[in-house]
């Protein structure tokens, strides 16, 4: 189990635009949020059997597309192309 605020603060969004999102998820069955019983203002997430059976599925199927785009790579190019991205992300994150 994981807050939304920590959630939020994992995936680098503000918390209050995650709650829609969260809505959407806990609605259609994949996610369930519970008070925690240590901080009755913090709601605890954790994925319901047909929230994780959908995000195995998705990271298969992402595993799939980067087989199928990279393939071709040799592991010292997949590596500077990792690279290169996060320094790319990390250069486009707020600066405290």
């Amino acid at each position: 189990m994981i807050s939304q605020t920590e959630l939020a603060d994992g995936i680098g969004v503000d918390a209050a635009n995650l709650v829609e999102t969260l809505d959407g998820l806990e609605a259609a069955g994949l996610i369930r949020r519970e008070i925690d019983t240590h901080d009755r203002r913090r709601r605890r997430i954790s994925l319901t059997p047909a929230g994780l059976r959908k995000l195995r599925a998705g990271l298969r199927a992402a595993e799939q597309a980067d087989r199928d785009i990279l393939g071709t790579l040799e592991p010292k190019q997949l590596d500077s192309l990792r690279q290169t991205m996060l320094r790319a992300y990390r250069n486009c994150q707020p600066k405290p």
